[in-house]
């Protein structure tokens, strides 16, 4: 099904960072993330998208705050098998870049602008998204009142950009000196449908090999019973129904009595 049959491949790679209960840290690390790979500005976008080997990111790219220990993951899916390695090579190769030479500085600018414009505009759903916010820190005993003072945490933040190389030395620590990191290919088989078959042929075999004759019996009687339930008529009285006239009637009905 898919628009090139020799592109079914789809590659994450994940990395395993820090704990999600060092607020300062967890905003250094979502902001990291978001320079690497958020928007077609981002440095792992142009490098991956940008060299048409995919046609988007793999599924659940990006910063994860959701579990105990935070998790960056980046990959490509509709890939061909082969450019596997290409993948992960470019990857490597943008993050060995960046830790040399940094990010740019309107990058890193906008998206602190779009931090702290998010945390100064009340929308509708204001008090859902606040909560949202500390619910990972909240789920694992830590205590969520830090990760309300968003506003101490990037002052925090911009004190430490003071330094040229802070990031830098971020990406070097998290990112290429990171001994936890996995990566996951997943792609497409063409005797898929026959493995499948034997495989459950195969579990059939021996679940059925190792009943008893009785057994045997007891399962035959519940599949018969299983089978004249099935073609049977449905009960639909036990439906909710809205008969049109009766409804009608019973509204005219109580408005005559008011």
């Amino acid at each position: 099904m898919a628009a090139n049959p020799d592109k079914q491949t789809t590659v994450s790679v994940s990395f395993l960072l820090g704990s999600i209960f060092d607020p300062l840290e967890s905003l250094t690390l979502s902001v990291l993330c978001t320079l690497l790979s958020t928007g077609p500005a981002s440095l792992l976008y142009q490098a991956l998208i940008d060299a048409n080997i995919g046609s988007d990111f793999s599924p659940a790219t990006g910063y994860d705050h959701s579990m105990r220990e935070t998790a960056f993951s980046i990959g490509l899916q509709d890939i061909h098998k082969d450019d596997v390695g290409h993948v992960k090579d470019i990857t490597c190769s943008t993050l060995e870049t960046v830790a040399k030479e940094g990010f740019p500085e309107d990058r890193i600018k906008a998206v602190l602008h779009h931090l702290e414009r998010g945390i100064k505009y009340q929308s509708t759903n204001f008090g859902l998204t606040l909560i949202a916010s500390v619910m990972p820190t909240w789920n694992h005993d830590g205590d969520p009142v830090p990760n309300l003072m968003v506003n101490s945490r990037v002052d925090e933040f911009k004190e430490l950009l003071k330094s040229p190389t802070f990031l830098q030395e971020k990406i070097q620590q998290y990112f290429l000196d990171n001994k936890h990191i996995s990566d996951d290919t997943r792609g497409t088989y063409d005797d898929y449908e026959a493995k499948k078959t034997a495989l459950e042929s195969d579990k059939l075999d021996k679940v059925v090999g190792s009943l008893s004759a009785s057994k045997k019996e007891e399962v035959y009687k519940k599949e018969l019973e299983l089978l004249d339930d099935q073609n049977s008529p449905p009960d639909i009285d036990c439906l909710p129904t809205l008969y049109v006239a009766k409804s009608i009637l019973i509204k005219l009905s109580i408005g005559q009595e008011t």
